[in-house]
């Protein structure tokens, strides 16, 4: 009896461990440059001297076990010609854990450090100012092509090494 509980261990440790690093990896995908205001409308980022284009977060994000980091890009796209930018957009870095329910993801987010950015600041009681770190949660579904993230698919693929 121990023999065959044993057997049957080792044969599905294998297939835990599958399940749990299948996510494992580098995605690309898209973010649009847009907030909601306090009522609840959209606005995205637009440059007045180039209107027609369309604004973005190139996305580079990274999966290991249950820790997701997520890297992010300014860029502007008119039909098939992006343009990468240097400052506009600002450029946001932040590290997370999630939490796989099936196909669906929760995940939590904080903020390392942004390029570019506006800081919102508070006072403390001493009249000294710290800053405020951006959290975000977002839900993600895992698909066959890749993990959806608020209507944009994130794709796997081999990061770029610099030579």
């Amino acid at each position: 009896m121990k023999k065959i509980l044993f057997i049957m261990l080792v044969c599905c440790f294998p297939l835990i461990s599958i399940a749990q690093t299948s996510l494992n990896g580098f995605y690309i995908g898209l973010e649009e440059m847009c907030s909601t205001d306090s009522a609840g409308l959209k606005e995205c980022y637009t440059d007045p001297g180039h209107p027609e284009r369309k604004w973005y977060h190139l996305t580079q994000m990274t999966i290991h076990g249950d820790s997701i980091f997520w890297d992010q890009s300014p860029i502007s796209v008119y039909k098939k010609d992006t343009l990468h930018s240097a400052s506009d957009g600002a450029f946001f870095y932040y590290k997370g854990a999630f939490n796989r329910n099936k196909d669906l993801l929760t995940i939590n987010f904080t903020e390392i450090s942004c390029d570019y950015c506006a800081t919102e600041v508070i006072t403390q009681s001493d009249g000294a100012e710290v800053e405020v770190k951006r959290t975000r949660q977002l839900v993600a579904t895992v698909t066959n092509k890749g993990i959806l993230i608020n209507g944009y698919l994130f794709t796997k693929r081999k990061p770029k090494r610099f030579q």
